[in-house]
């Protein structure tokens, strides 16, 4: 069985690299992601989806 400590860093990386491509998004595109940076880091991938359908 995996221990918790490995899959909550994981978790983290994952939701920082998620809310990275949030911010470089919207730079990009010139749009403002407001709060959705915050909810993809504490989400992940549902802050992602309400992101891009806010868009």
């Amino acid at each position: 069985m995996i221990s918790l400590p490995p899959v909550l860093g994981i978790t983290v990386v994952a939701h920082t690299l998620l809310a990275v491509g949030v911010v470089i998004h919207g730079r990009r595109t010139d749009t403002d992601p407001g709060y959705w940076t915050l909810a993809t880091l504490l989400v992940g991938v549902i802050g992602v989806a309400g992101y891009l359908w806010r868009r």
